[in-house]
C-alpha cells in the first residue's frame, strides 16, 4: 500500500497519490480541507486567575490543552462560549499557557 500526499503554499496545489484497495481520495474531499485550514491558537496567562478567557478567534471549538507556570498539565472545567471564546476555571489561580487546536 502506498499513499503520498504533496501540500503545496504557491501556487495552490494539492497533489494526492493513493494506491490502496477501496481507496478513493480527491483534492475536493473535505478531510483535505480542513487538514490545509487547521490553525493553532498559544494563550499566554500571564497573571495568576482561576477563570481565564481566551478570545482565540479560530472560529471552531479546538480541543484545549492546559500547562502551568512550571510545565505541568493542569485540568479543569473548559466551557465553549461560542466559536471563538473559551472560559476556563480552576480551582485556585495560577499563570500558564493554554493551547489550543
Amino acid at each position: 500500500m502506498s499513499c503520498k500526499v504533496i501540500v503545496e503554499a504557491a501556487p495552490q496545489r494539492v497533489d494526492v497519490n493513493a494506491r490502496a484497495p477501496g481507496v478513493t481520495v480527491r483534492p475536493e474531499m473535505p478531510i483535505l480541507r480542513e487538514i490545509i485550514g487547521h490553525s493553532t491558537y498559544i494563550h499566554d496567562q500571564d497573571v495568576p486567575a482561576s477563570t481565564w478567557t481566551i478570545n482565540h478567534n479560530l472560529n471552531t471549538y479546538p480541543s484545549v490543552t492546559i500547562v502551568d507556570s512550571a510545565g505541568t498539565c493542569v485540568f479543569g472545567a473548559v466551557r465553549y462560549a461560542n466559536a471563538n471564546t473559551i472560559v476556563c476555571s480552576f480551582s485556585g489561580a495560577f499563570s500558564g499557557k493554554a493551547y489550543l487546536n
